[in-house]
């Protein structure tokens, strides 16, 4: 009974007591009051579905941005390995796992030696070839393994 009458209230979109869609006509203050109780779009269907499904498009298009500047975000730009940040959230999970199962862990740390060197004898753009270059040096790595840049 409360969901039919802040449905009545807010003069939603879908009457659940009509069983159709747009039993009501959309109004200002309607729209208004569903934005404040919390609704991020108000659309008048059948009339609105053209912007309904422009809406759609740009929420699908955001999300696959968040999803993209979030992988970004824990990758280093030059080798495409982890950065600290997700080195730290691996490694935090493979110690949570030794912890409760008693399985193996190992941590293997490798330096590239002289880089600072070649990056002032030859310039940092040879030194990020180095670093992009060191990727593939290890094919092998199993896809739980994750390779650090730090």
């Amino acid at each position: 009974m409360k969901a039919k009458v802040q449905k009545q209230k807010l003069g939603g979109t879908v009457a659940r007591e009509r069983g159709r869609v747009g039993a009501k006509a959309s109004t200002l203050n309607r729209r208004q009051a569903a934005l404040s109780a919390g609704a991020f779009d108000y659309f008048q269907l059948p009339a609105e579905i053209d912007l309904l499904v422009l809406r759609v498009g740009q929420v699908v298009a955001l999300r696959q941005t968040m999803e993209r500047l979030r992988s970004e975000a824990d990758l280093d730009h030059l080798t495409g390995l982890a950065n600290r940040r997700r080195f730290r959230v691996a490694l935090n999970g493979e110690l949570e796992r030794f912890r409760r199962y008693s399985v193996p862990c190992a941590l293997l740390q490798l330096d590239i030696d002289h880089m600072k060197e070649i990056n002032d004898r030859f310039g940092h753009p040879v030194g990020d070839v180095s670093y992009a270059t060191s990727r593939t040096r290890f094919p092998q790595f199993r896809e739980i393994t994750t390779p650090q840049r730090g």
